[in-house]
């Protein structure tokens, strides 16, 4: 894999291996970012609802977009060198299914496990501070708004393989309109 990234970075004009190279550490440096605060929500969860850990939550599920957002121009930033640009695009387009079904799955197991417990919260009067039955509604509402969170991850990768794709559009275009040398 190493040999694939440095040819790649190699055969690149230098100020386009910059902006990659740049690209792809901002990328590695948000995901592992990312990663840790999804660590603290879950940690924080663990031990039952908490403001703290719904709000590193909610950061974790935003800052994925971000994430998602520097991989799609690094992806882009490679892809505007290279000779094939399918296999980027396919890739960025099924990360984006993929990911579309994880938060549209969130969202709708959240949603109607929420509705449920919030009906049976209301006809057993359990708005007392603390109980189980509030801790759970709250859990389920975390999860539906998780998937209402990450819903722009997948537009964004799917907007990115468009780019790929205009990106090596572009490409086409700069090389054929290029004057020939006398």
């Amino acid at each position: 894999m190493f040999w694939l990234v440095e040819r790649t970075v190699c055969l690149m004009p230098s100020s386009r291996r910059i902006a990659f190279v740049a690209l792809v550490i901002a990328a590695i440096v948000g995901a592992i970012i990312d990663v840790s605060v999804y660590a603290v929500a879950v940690a924080s969860l663990l031990g039952g609802t908490s403001v703290a850990g719904f709000d590193s939550l909610a950061f974790a599920n935003h800052l994925a977009a971000v994430v998602a957002a520097l991989a799609v121009l690094s992806v882009v930033a490679r892809t505007f060198g290279a000779k094939r640009v399918m296999v980027p695009a396919f890739s960025l387009l099924l990360a984006s299914g993929i990911t579309a079904l994880i938060a549209g799955g969130l969202y709708a197991i959240g949603k109607t496990l929420f509705t449920i417990s919030n009906q049976t919260v209301i006809d057993n009067g359990g708005n007392v501070p603390g109980s189980a039955a509030l801790e759970l509604n709250s859990l389920l509402s975390g999860v539906m708004g998780s998937g209402y969170d990450l819903a722009p991850v997948p537009v964004v990768l799917a907007i990115g393989a468009l780019l790929v794709c205009g990106a090596a559009g572009l490409r086409r275009e700069v090389h054929r309109n290029r004057p020939m040398p006398s």
